[in-house]
């Protein structure tokens, strides 16, 4: 019988090849941008999900008590990780990462640029990454190792094995390729192609610095065993950080527990290393694209009702020929299940065109290798016979009425008894496309506000160069003016109008946040503000940031390299200062006294979306 049926549609495609094209194409879009959607948003929804013992392990995250609120940071001391293991014995394995960016790998006169991550070296006792060749005991037994993975090995040695082989990182670091790990999924949060022990950068470059409880440089992740819950463990924070934070940190910062699967999919934690998009704006995604299928779907079945006409003789000459109702409804099913294959495989089809071009627009490297396996053939059958059975089942109802042609004469197909179904089907899928045009315009407004906005400084044609943004070495200051000097003095004859140094960037995130207390006053009077520290004199220039009172940092006033400070209005306001020339304050953690010497009107140093916060500049 389904035979018969697939005889039928095949018949009736060919003998109506413009309404079967327009039919079969209109559906085989939908459900290409509804497969394209999905896959984005599956991937989005996968990251760090593969490691198998991913639900008993969270990261620690810092959470700042501000005025105006709370504020959640994914970097935590570096004194964190051994506090955790001294008191928590029952704790499976703490993970401290330190970095996670690219720099130079050399091997012979080749140097090559690639991302490096700095971590624990049990690192690899918690997350799954398998190796080829060696093993991650062999990083603690040297430090001076690395590890790298598939597609590194082959772009620095081709074919050669390079165990034991050398290569030099970050100009003057000298080790041995200590093992070969597989090629890092996309969907993976640590994305790196080598990997260095962090006990090389503690011990010849940061001397110390892991026993600072003040300085936020590390990222935190704890696996659980069965005798310590997170429940727990978050429970005990508070008087854990009693027992090690020092005075002025106490009540200031808390710590709380995040899941690893939640990591990529949770913006309300800032995060450096890590960047998440919002699980929110996943869920609109996919809401679209199934308005878009809707959107396909009610079009075939108003095509389908359409076609009415025609068909009443077919019913009619059934029925004679002694068809029941049941055998009807099962034609129509048939070929609205055949009709939706077809459409799904020429879906398919224009999904591998589109996809290179979608992964540029979204700078993803998305493939559809994840559903070419069974479990993707189950939930092709599936989906189509699903969508089938709901985009013919109306049809089906309808023209296999016990008379038709009477039925649709006395307009019985109605909703409620006064609105046509047809006319409501019709005027959803006018008002779902209406809506999607009214989105793409307001989104588009959005980017042209976006990027059309003033930020209140100068940010087309300037280069930012990063001067120390690895862990195992601190640009020397000296080296920091003669190059700026340098540029300065000779960066004419290049076109470089001016040039500066400054500790941070506007534009960057930055939580180099202190409690600030104005002249005269106590504890209770502290102010949490933003401070840039290493600010040069040109930077205010070179930003083209406007004064609102005061002056610039001056070269030839030797006060003002350690004694003077620029804030901007939002900063002003905090003090309660009307007119903050001259005025003084100082750091809760020191007693040395900073004067105003400038004010600058207000910028937007962050993201749009944030508000303004108060802003220090020193020298």
């Amino acid at each position: 019988m389904f035979k018969n049926y697939m005889k039928i549609a095949i018949r009736k495609m060919m003998r109506q090849k413009m309404y079967s094209m327009i039919n079969i194409g209109g559906l085989a879009i939908g459900i290409a941008c509804f497969l394209l959607i999905s896959v984005y948003v599956k991937h989005e929804m996968s990251f760090d999900r593969f490691h198998k013992n991913h639900e008993n392990i969270y990261r620690i995250y810092r959470i700042e008590n501000e005025s105006s609120g709370n504020v959640k940071n994914s970097a935590t001391p570096h004194a964190l990780p051994k506090a955790l293991l001294n008191d928590y014995s029952d704790l499976k394995n703490v993970v401290s990462i330190l970095t996670m960016r690219e720099d130079e790998i050399k091997v012979d006169a080749h140097t090559f640029r690639e991302k490096i991550l700095f971590a624990s070296p049990n690192f690899f006792d918690v997350f799954d990454f398998p190796f080829i060749v060696g093993s991650q005991k062999l990083l603690s037994q040297n430090i001076h190792s690395v590890i790298i993975t598939k597609r590194l090995t082959k772009k620095l040695f081709g074919d050669i094995s390079p165990i034991g082989k050398t290569v030099t990182v970050h100009k003057n670091l000298k080790l041995v390729i200590a093992g070969v790990m597989e090629d890092i999924p996309a969907n993976s949060s640590f994305q790196f192609d080598a990997f260095i022990c962090d006990d090389l950068a503690y011990r010849y470059i940061l001397p110390g610095e892991e026993a600072k409880w003040y300085s936020m440089g590390i990222e935190t992740f704890v696996e659980f065993s069965s005798d310590l819950s997170p429940q727990t463990l978050n429970a005990q924070f508070p008087v854990f950080l009693k027992k090690y934070l020092p005075d002025f940190l106490k009540g200031r910062i808390e710590l709380g527990l995040q899941p690893l699967k939640d990591i990529h999919t949770n913006t309300e934690i800032r995060s450096d290393t890590f960047p998440a998009v919002s699980k929110f704006i996943l869920s609109i995604f996919f809401l679209i694209a199934g308005t878009i299928l809707a959107i396909a779907s009610i079009n075939f079945i108003n095509m389908s009702i359409a076609k009415h006409a025609e068909r009443q003789k077919e019913i009619g000459a059934r029925k004679v020929a002694g068809a029941n109702r049941w055998q009807l409804i099962q034609q129509f099913f048939g070929e609205s299940i055949i009709t939706t294959f077809c459409a799904l495989i020429m879906g398919y089809i224009l999904l591998q065109f589109l996809l290179p071009y979608f992964n540029k627009y979204i700078q993803q490297p998305l493939n559809l290798r994840q559903f070419n396996d069974i479990g993707f053939l189950i939930f092709t059958v599936i989906f189509g016979i699903t969508l089938g059975v709901m985009n013919g089942l109306y049809p089906a109802l309808l023209f296999s009425a016990d008379k038709p042609a009477v039925i649709l004469r006395k307009e019985r197909n109605k909703i409620f008894g006064f609105i046509k179904l047809r006319h409501l089907l019709v005027t959803i899928q006018l008002g779902i496309t209406i809506a999607l045009i009214f989105g793409v315009i307001a989104v588009t407004y959005q980017i042209f506000f976006m990027k059309n906005h003033s930020l209140g400084f100068q940010s087309e044609n300037l280069i930012a160069i990063s001067t120390n943004t690895h862990p195992v070495e601190k640009t020397n200051e000296q080296k920091i003016d003669l190059f700026t000097e340098l540029i300065n003095n000779q960066g004419q004859t290049h076109g470089i109008v001016t040039a500066a140094f400054s500790e941070n960037i506007p534009g960057s995130y930055f939580p180099n946040q202190f409690s600030v207390i104005p002249e005269g006053g106590s504890k209770s009077d502290r102010i949490e503000m933003v401070i840039t520290r290493n600010v040069s004199e040109d930077f205010f220039n070179t930003y083209q940031i406007p004064f609102d009172k005061g002056r610039n940092f001056s070269k030839t006033m030797r006060t003002d390299q350690t004694g003077t400070a620029i804030i901007n209005e939002t900063a002003a306001k905090q003090f309660g200062w009307d007119n903050p020339i001259g005025k003084r304050f100082r750091f809760a953690f020191a007693s040395n006294l900073f004067t105003v010497v400038g004010v600058i009107q207000d910028i937007h140093f962050n993201s749009l979306q944030n508000k303004i916060k108060p802003l220090i500049f020193v020298q």
